[in-house]
């Protein structure tokens, strides 16, 4: 069977459709825009939803694309003129993308630096802890072990490591199960309580019944409650047993990989004490000690299980506004990110241009720079929109599509324009239909697009775009 995306090509070239190279509608639909009575949904806030996805996605992309080619730190310059980012940050959108992402898996944290300038090195600390939770942390934990016996087990010496444990079956178990599997062996319950209410039953008078005496008396031996709890107790015992010496035997194991590892002397606790004393245990260990050893062992154990590690650094836009002592916390504290994550992950700084240049420019030039334009999002919806504006707005939506930047080459080859497949006429007209409204501006390129695919349209010219029905107020 052919992919999806392949029968979807060829069904496009049989129907005819023109080739205006975009993969979608890269324009907001009319119910996208449509003002609601909640928070957030009133129209300059949907518009501003519709251009921060597409920044987003796009330094998302960008960051990423930079660290394949060996960029560990990335400059995120906001423009000048986005003095206002209108109930929507940038930087927290990028964050939210980070977090949930599950291809690549990355860890994330986001530090805000003037609320943690008192003590950076502890802030940074403290944020990327909270960033990595406990139910994070076990899932580093799992993979930590499953690396280690899995390493273990292909060097061929898993037999003379372990007498109790079939290291290939205790991998698959991992797998069915995300790792959880690990927990039976490591965790066992004492059965104290469980002694604990046989001592309590055992105060208790005993019944015996008329019929139990009878059968006594008529068969042959039947085994006193006694007995049957003393053999119960000693096969319970012997079980016990057996799982202590398989744990201990694993432990040791793992104790032996944790010492010879790289991370922090507080790390190496925080993962001894999470396959002792379990998971909240161990991550409550985490953030103890030097701070840049702990934060050093931090990503490194972070790197276990998650592809990359990014740290997003933001709030200097109030730069001018700190002292020359927090200025010089700052910068000190950023040296000393840099040179901690290494190889580890991801430095991104956001700031506005004003903020650059008040930096050291060797500091600032060791960085990968993404400028970043968001100037759609300070235009006033309410003010009439040139034709000018307009083509310049549309073809900031349309270089979004990602079949359009695959196919920049040819589009150029071809000698078509950023806004192809509407021409500087059509916009101009379009712009008339709706009275420069940018909403239904927008909304209408979108309809457009459609109606021109239908009709097997070349161009979305003047004389299209005039035979074509807008809605009136």
């Amino acid at each position: 069977m052919e992919p999806f995306f392949e029968q979807q090509s060829k069904k496009a070239k049989e129907v005819g459709f023109p080739d205006y190279f975009l993969a979608e509608n890269p324009f907001p639909a009319e119910g996208d825009l449509i003002e609601g009575e909640g928070e957030g949904e009133d129209v300059d806030s949907l518009y501003c939803n519709q251009i921060y996805a597409k920044e987003i996605r796009r330094i998302f992309d960008s960051i990423f694309e930079a660290s394949e080619k060996g960029k560990k730190k990335v400059w995120l310059v906001k423009d000048e003129k986005v003095v206002q980012e209108d109930n929507i940050s940038v930087v927290t959108g990028l964050f939210r993308a980070l977090t949930i992402s599950e291809s690549p898996r990355v860890f994330s944290s986001y530090i805000p630096f003037p609320v943690i300038v008192p003590d950076p090195l502890a802030g940074i600390l403290r944020w990327c802890a909270d960033r990595l939770s406990v139910e994070r942390f076990r899932y580093c934990v799992y993979t930590f072990v499953y690396r280690e016996l899995k390493n273990l087990l292909e060097s061929g010496t898993a037999s003379e490591v372990f007498t109790q444990l079939d290291v290939s079956d205790v991998l698959q178990q991992m797998n069915d199960t995300k790792g959880e599997a690990i927990d039976e062996i490591l965790f066992i319950e004492e059965p104290e309580e469980e002694e604990a209410q046989d001592a309590g039953a055992g105060d208790q008078p005993e019944e015996k019944t008329g019929a139990a005496d009878a059968e006594t008396a008529e068969g042959d031996h039947v085994p006193s409650v006694e007995e049957v709890s003393s053999e119960e107790e000693a096969k319970r015992k012997d079980e016990l047993e057996e799982k202590k010496r398989t744990r201990n035997e694993l432990v040791r194991f793992l104790q032996q990989r944790i010492a010879a590892s790289g991370f922090s002397p507080q790390i190496r606790g925080a993962l001894a004490l999470a396959i002792t004393e379990g998971f909240e245990r161990g991550h409550s260990n985490i953030g103890l000690g030097e701070y840049r050893e702990t934060l050093k062992g931090l990503f490194s154990l972070v790197s276990i299980f998650f592809a990359k590690a990014v740290i997003i650094v933001d709030r200097l836009d109030n730069w001018d506004m700190l002292t020359e002592t927090q200025q010089a916390q700052i910068l000190g504290a950023l040296s000393e990110l840099n040179w901690l994550i290494g190889k580890s992950g991801i430095t991104v700084l956001c700031a506005y241009n004003r903020t650059v240049k008040a930096f050291d420019e060797d500091f600032v030039s060791s960085y990968q720079k993404l400028a970043l334009d968001l100037w759609p999002a300070a235009l006033d919806l309410r003010t009439p929109i040139t034709p000018e504006k307009a083509s310049d707005l549309i073809s900031y939506f349309i270089q979004f599509d990602e079949h359009r930047k695959e196919k920049l080459v040819e589009t150029a080859s071809k000698g078509l324009s950023s806004i192809h497949p509407f021409t500087e006429e059509g916009i101009g007209e379009l712009v008339e239909k709706v009275n420069g409204d940018i909403v239904k501006l927008l909304v209408g390129a979108g309809k457009l697009l459609e109606t021109g695919k239908a009709e097997n349209q070349a161009v979305l010219d003047k004389e299209f775009v005039k035979n074509q029905a807008f809605e009136e107020d």
